[in-house]
């Protein structure tokens, strides 16, 4: 596919997010106050949208920092109150929040004081413009880093008053009670696998006898798509030693099964298990398709198991593993659901792997062309600030995001990225990622096998995702300006819905 210059420019052109490196913030609670809220006139909506795009931008650098920031309003409706006077409201939402620090956002112009009587001796910012149109790089950003940099320094020559103002009007507080709003966290969007081993045998040490029933239990309760997640381990007890074999597909998931068992105190364990189809039995071989009219595939390498599903002819297939002495392959389907399928069915391709099968039925320039519009509506709504839960360009999540862009061009998704990942044909793997275009979407996974994030290519290697504290571009390659290493390692796959 080739390059779009409207694409490559937008790409070019794009800079990471600023985001705070220390933990300079640490335990400051700042109630984050974006004024406004179902404004009429169309130029007071723009001073509402810019104070709350402002606040939700802001939230994510306060936390990243270690505070702990709490929002008035998360979306256009404003902080309920009783009468003209709003400062009332406002000083019971901080008590109740037992707020330290206040920053009040309004249009084109923000204040931060430590105590609301101080309204009036504030510092205020006056500044230029209050568009939040997509254009290259919208100002809300750059005012968020602005605020919090004061804010920063404010907290690091008052950290002493802070504490004892603290103290006197929150004389029992216990931090761990106290959450942001609206809460959400990076750690809450993946699976713990020492949480969910515990789920599972809550109390004491698992006796070593019963590892083969925890393991087959972890196996079935914790994995969320077994569909599509390939996690077959195996048990044997040797002694005092426990000896993992089997095989899965998802790289994180490889030392799932050591962490689990360490949790519930079973510390020797030998961990055996392979990695596909790296450590598979493939010999070099990795790509073909269905040769049959139709071929069942099953959850084990034999017709007496579950079926998965059913291939058909001319579909092409990913290799996995190999059964030699039962004569089955173990595939990955074109609607990523994987199953061992009889050696007769498949056809094997040379090491280059089947192109996009649109190329091949005469719908290549359609299919690049609403792959590319795909990704240029995901371009469109760089910077939107993060915002769990939501779709719209004034907050959205990672599958939010991809639900307001595939509207935008005619095609309906689920909600969670999950859900999405069920839609479309799988063109792109963890091991193989040659086939990926502009327009398609990335789906990443956790030690748990869950799906729990997704983004768009808009090039081989590059995708937009919405990810705190907004939408931004990153890479999947080493040495990129873009690379993030975490998101590279937890890739799973990427499909395409045209």
């Amino acid at each position: 596919m080739r390059a779009d210059p409207a694409i490559q420019s937008r790409i070019d052109e794009f800079q990471p997010p600023w985001l705070p490196t220390s933990d300079e913030l640490r335990g400051v609670v700042v109630i984050i106050d974006p004024l406004g809220g179902r404004a009429g006139p169309h130029e007071h909506r723009e001073r509402d949208n810019l104070s709350l795009a402002t606040g939700a931008w802001l939230y994510h650098l306060i936390q990243r920092a270690g505070g702990i920031p709490v929002m008035t309003r998360s979306d256009d409706n404003p902080m309920p109150i009783r009468g003209a006077d709003r400062t009332p409201a406002l000083q019971q939402y901080c008590d109740r929040h037992q707020g330290d620090l206040i920053v009040s956002i309004e249009g084109d112009k923000w204040g931060r004081r430590t105590r609301l009587s101080d309204a009036e001796d504030g510092i205020c910012f006056e500044t230029a413009g209050s568009s939040i149109s997509p254009a290259r790089r919208p100002c809300y950003p750059g005012r968020a880093e602005e605020i919090y940099r004061v804010l920063a320094e404010f907290v690091r020559e008052n950290r002493a008053q802070i504490e004892t103002d603290r103290a006197e009007k929150y004389p029992r507080r216990d931090r761990a009670t106290i959450r942001p709003v609206p809460y959400f966290t990076l750690a809450g969007w993946v699976a713990d696998v020492r949480d969910a081993a515990r789920r599972l045998w809550p109390a004491g040490d698992l006796p070593i006898e019963l590892a083969p029933w925890f393991c087959r239990l972890f196996r079935q309760a914790v994995p969320h798509n077994l569909s599509t997640v390939h996690f077959e381990p195996r048990i044997d007890v040797c002694g005092e030693e426990i000896r993992i074999g089997g095989a899965t597909n998802v790289a994180q998931m490889r030392e799932t099964l050591v962490q689990a068992l360490h949790a519930v105190g079973l510390e020797k364990v030998t961990n055996k298990m392979r990695l596909l189809p790296e450590e598979g039995r493939l010999k070099g071989a990795r790509h073909g398709f269905c040769g049959a009219s139709t071929g069942m595939t099953f959850a084990e390498p034999s017709e007496a198991s579950t079926p998965q599903t059913q291939l058909l002819y001319g579909q092409p297939v990913l290799l996995l593993d190999r059964d030699i002495d039962a004569g089955y392959y173990l595939v990955h389907g074109p609607d990523g659901y994987w199953g061992w399928t009889r050696e007769e069915y498949i056809r094997l391709l040379p090491d280059a792997g089947p192109r996009a099968d649109a190329a091949e039925d005469g719908r290549a320039a359609q299919t690049e062309s609403r792959n590319a519009a795909l990704a240029k509506k995901a371009l469109e709504l760089l910077y939107a600030p993060y915002v769990f839960g939501g779709v719209s360009p004034l907050g959205m999540d990672c599958s939010g995001m991809i639900q307001n862009i595939c509207a935008q061009v005619g095609v309906a998704t689920a909600r969670d990225a999950s859900q999405q990942f069920l839609l479309g044909r799988l063109v792109a793997t963890r091991w193989r990622r040659d086939d990926i275009c502009p327009g398609d979407l990335l789906f990443f996974i956790d030690s748990c096998g869950k799906i729990y994030h997704v983004g768009v290519a808009v090039s081989p290697t590059r995708y937009v995702h919405c990810a705190p504290p907004g939408v931004q571009i990153n890479s999947l390659e080493e040495g990129d300006r873009l690379y993030n290493e975490d998101r590279a390692r937890a890739f799973f796959a990427a499909k395409r819905l045209f």
